[in-house]
């Protein structure tokens, strides 16, 4: 078996489809459209179209959505033939209404070539989890009582405004997102009854991830409030982060 022959049985039998194209140009020499030269497998069964079908024929006509998705697919594969290198992206393609991340490298001067991963429910995994922390925001900010959600690192994460006024935070709960909460605790400690206790109960309690209901926090100025310590694990129960609240 000669090595073309050993590379195309590769191609066909890859787990992502996997199509090669030649670019057509206009007079002017930029790129109009292409034209499938090669698909696999995996590729007629992701599209629902044969070989019998695509082969010779152009993308446009393959593919309505060609010029009319947003996205300026020719651009991508002229640069992609010029400079040499692969360009990966994900794609929505309306046709088949789903979305797909695609790798796209040269090959002979003029052609290009693509592997498609389906990726439509990692998108729709990070949508609704974009979603979810969208309403979380809302719930977090809406709550009367002060609360801070940190990560592993003690990074702040979520806040709201009720926690910056209970510890005289003058920058609105947004601009501190992202600040380290021990170094926030070292700044805010001299309005607390037992200042140089403060942050130390607060390691204490990190370090023993046990959540906590009712501990009282008492103010220099008179003022006592309650806080409550949540530990945060992910689904495997390694730990990424608290709430305060």
């Amino acid at each position: 078996m000669s090595g073309q022959d050993k590379e195309r049985m590769h191609i066909e039998y890859l787990p992502q489809a996997f199509a090669r194209h030649r670019i057509v140009t206009g007079d002017d020499g930029n790129p109009l459209d292409y034209i499938f030269l090669e698909v696999n497998a995996a590729f007629e069964e992701m599209s629902g179209f044969s070989k019998d079908k695509i082969l010779g024929e152009k993308a446009s006509a393959i593919l309505p959505c060609f010029k009319k998705d947003g996205f300026d697919w020719t651009s991508v594969y002229d640069k992609t033939n010029s400079d040499g290198d692969s360009v990966s992206y994900e794609q929505y393609l309306e046709p088949l209404d789903r979305w797909y991340e695609i790798t796209d490298y040269s090959g002979d001067p003029g052609n290009f070539s693509l592997v498609i991963r389906d990726v439509t429910a990692k998108i729709k995994k990070e949508d609704l989890l974009h979603k979810n922390m969208l309403r979380f925001q809302f719930l977090v900010g809406s709550m009367p009582g002060g609360i801070v959600v940190e990560d592993d690192q003690r990074n702040i994460i979520l806040t709201n405004r009720s926690f910056c006024e209970i510890f005289a935070i003058p920058a609105p709960p947004e601009a501190i997102v992202g600040s380290n909460c021990s170094n926030v605790a070292e700044e805010v400690k001299h309005l607390l009854a037992a200042p140089d206790q403060f942050p130390r109960r607060i390691e204490e309690i990190i370090e023993n991830r046990q959540t906590i209901f009712g501990e009282e926090i008492n103010f220099a100025d008179g003022r006592v409030y309650e806080r409550d310590y949540i530990p945060l694990f992910a689904e495997d129960q390694s730990f990424i982060g608290h709430m305060w609240q």
